[in-house]
């Protein structure tokens, strides 16, 4: 008896870790999907992407956290902005407060070699 109950237990726990797992994948597939249909619908380049990549690695050198950076993703860089899309309305709210606002365009105008103002969107902007 009891080692049928610690089999089915076994059996339980490897059941969840499995439902788990495959829910955990479907997000980052489900999100990979979002974040191409942004880049495309911005047509955002591969120069972009690059940038963005290189002002990741700076702002977490600089202390800012993944947190904020993981909900960012640079779409254009024009002449003198950066637009990033935000995933929801209260990170918004946070990058745009002076505190992170302003580090994040001095890294941003550091790399472009001119000054960047950091605009901010959502998904239905």
């Amino acid at each position: 008896e009891e080692i049928a109950r610690k089999r089915a237990a076994s059996e339980a726990q490897k059941a969840y870790s499995t439902k788990a797992d495959q829910q955990r994948k479907a997000r980052v597939a489900q999100q990979s999907q979002r974040l191409q249909r942004l880049l495309d619908r911005h047509q955002t380049s591969e120069t972009d992407r690059a940038f963005w990549k290189r002002a990741e690695g700076r702002l977490a050198e600089m202390g800012i956290s993944e947190a904020v950076t993981s909900s960012m993703q640079l779409v254009r860089l024009t002449e003198d902005q950066a637009i990033c899309h935000v995933i929801n309305g209260f990170m918004r709210q946070q990058i745009d407060h002076p505190r992170l606002k302003e580090p994040i365009e001095q890294v941003l105008s550091e790399l472009a070699n001119r000054p960047l103002h950091l605009q901010l969107i959502l998904d239905d902007e």
